[in-house]
């Protein structure tokens, strides 16, 4: 039970009748003293996926059958009350975000947040990415908008950033469009002319994304062994926790051809290792593990003790 809805029923039981004497916003600014420590507010980029119109008053109509603080409002407050909730609800996957509270790392996540109706809808958006800004109201129950809605969150100053991307292709057309060089490489790897695109990766493998084409025109002239490098970049990327989603998606890729290139070049203890990754986080990695089944880079090492110890492992989580 929320902390709101306990004060109110402790009101009605002393015969304290006077939230509407109080007005909403002196009654919410108690309830947040009560209920929220440590809330916080930061930028993110937001995929968004999905979008729903609030009807205030079919809300609070059915929030009613629960919450009986709510018939000690004036139609004033009440009024008052059901402007707070008109707005949006918008579900979104994190793309990218500024560092945000204490140990909240957002990236890769969907998340539901509430948004006041503005200039820019949401339903204009959906498949593309937005740049909002997102606060914690609420982080231990409250009647204040958005509690009532089992969101926390509010987004703000919401602006276009154009569209959004999922896979690995689309990712590296979208970057490579500020990077003419490394767009030069990517076309050379359509060409399958892997060798020249080579040169102009290893001259630009400053870049991350560079590495990773850099590996896969290795991969692909036969030198597994060329690929390690540029692919342990992306595996101390992955682990360091500061990449976006888009880059998300690559270092999932990369690692997987990580996983074969070890393979291939008889190193199955660090294959191994690679593949142990994806089984700690079984759903986020679901594709690459497939994958990885039916691969036929790992044909010589489905021999090793290592790999019928994975088999195991891999047995518990299917």
């Amino acid at each position: 039970m929320s902390a709101f809805r306990i004060l109110g029923s402790q009101m009605k039981k002393k015969g304290l009748f006077f939230l509407g004497m109080l007005g909403l916003n002196a009654f919410v600014s108690v309830q947040k003293g009560l209920a929220c420590t440590g809330l916080f507010s930061g930028d993110l980029e937001l995929d968004v996926l999905a979008c729903s119109t609030i009807d205030p008053v079919a809300k609070v109509k059915e929030w009613k059958k629960d919450n009986e603080w709510l018939d000690n409002f004036s139609s004033t407050n009440l009024e008052e009350f059901k402007l707070s909730y008109k707005g949006e609800i918008i579900k979104g996957r994190v793309n990218s975000a500024k560092p945000i509270g204490q140990n909240k790392n957002f990236v890769g996540r969907n998340l539901v947040m509430f948004s006041k109706i503005n200039k820019i809808r949401c339903a204009e958006n959906i498949g593309k990415r937005i740049l909002v800004i997102i606060t914690q109201v609420c982080c231990n129950g409250s009647g204040n908008s958005p509690c009532l809605l089992d969101t926390p969150y509010v987004v703000s100053a919401i602006k276009p950033a154009g569209p959004s991307f999922n896979t690995p292709k689309e990712i590296l057309n979208n970057y490579v469009v500020k990077n003419p060089k490394i767009k030069n490489a990517l076309s050379l790897l359509d060409q399958k002319k892997y060798e020249e695109s080579t040169t102009i990766l290893k001259a630009e493998s400053q870049h991350l994304y560079a590495k990773y084409l850099l590996a896969f025109a290795y991969r692909n002239m036969s030198s597994p062994e060329a690929s390690l490098a540029p692919l342990e970049d992306w595996r101390k990327a992955y682990l360091s926790n500061t990449l976006s989603h888009d880059e998300l998606v690559l270092a999932k890729d990369a690692l997987l051809m990580l996983a074969k290139c070890y393979a291939l070049t008889r190193q199955p203890e660090k294959s191994i290792a690679i593949l142990n990754i994806f089984l700690a986080k079984p759903r986020q990695f679901s594709r690459e593990l497939k994958l990885a089944d039916s691969s036929e880079d790992f044909g010589w090492i489905k021999a090793t003790q290592e790999w019928r110890d994975y088999q195991k492992r891999r047995a518990k989580i299917k």
